[in-house]
């Protein structure tokens, strides 16, 4: 799990002041009181280990690596629910570097959110950020549950990563699923997904493995 969790203020898309900090629980669960900030919220968790889906083994985030959600319009005193995993990271990623094609930052996530989620179930619709990914190696959800169709998507990055490990002649786990989104993040630098980041090559495992349209599919 997480060792540590910490929740911003964010203005125009950019990360703010700091408006609490939590270590999460074995199930990965955190609770951040916000008093006094109302507007866009974004969550960024850092460090721990994970129960890999597709494998099993324990992996743990490498320095620099975070997952990272993010919520707009909270009000004062509202409860909400903000999960953060490969799906909202990337949509966030995305909503920045689509800002200034948007009205607005909000609006900027909206969309990015939605087109993310539309991927990941459709027809149909889910939240990424409200939807909690099951554990399949230890539950057995329905298939249609918004738990079982997030956590199928996290095995998928999970086991490409596992077979790109396997392909530059190492074992699973030498490049982790966080390995993975860090260059789909990357890719997504310049608002599009197309293995470049405004035209440079991007590469996985120390430039020998392209970023192409296996890891873009």
């Amino acid at each position: 799990m997480y060792q540590a969790l910490a929740a911003y203020e964010v203005e125009d898309g950019v990360r703010g002041a700091v408006i609490g900090a939590a270590a999460t629980d074995d199930e990965g669960r955190y609770q951040i009181e916000n008093p006094e900030f109302a507007g866009v919220v974004e969550v960024a968790a850092e460090g721990g280990a994970f129960e890999d889906p597709s494998t099993g083994l324990v992996l743990s985030l490498r320095a620099g690596q975070a997952l990272s959600a993010a919520i707009a319009e909270v009000a004062l005193g509202q409860a909400v629910t903000l999960n953060a995993n490969a799906w909202t990271t990337l949509a966030l990623r995305r909503a920045r570097a689509a800002l200034s094609d948007s009205p607005s930052f909000p609006a900027a996530l909206a969309f990015s959110s939605n087109l993310f989620a539309s991927h990941v179930l459709r027809p149909g619709a889910l939240s990424l950020t409200s939807s909690a990914s099951a554990d399949l190696l230890r539950q057995s959800p329905a298939p249609s549950d918004a738990a079982a169709i997030l956590a199928l998507t996290h095995a998928a990055l999970s086991r490409m990563a596992a077979q790109i490990s396997i392909d530059v002649g190492g074992a699973p786990g030498q490049i982790t699923p966080v390995d993975l989104l860090d260059v789909l993040l990357d890719d997504l630098s310049d608002g599009v997904l197309d293995g470049t980041a405004s035209g440079i090559a991007l590469f996985l495992d120390h430039e020998s493995v392209p970023a192409g349209p296996d890891v873009q599919r």
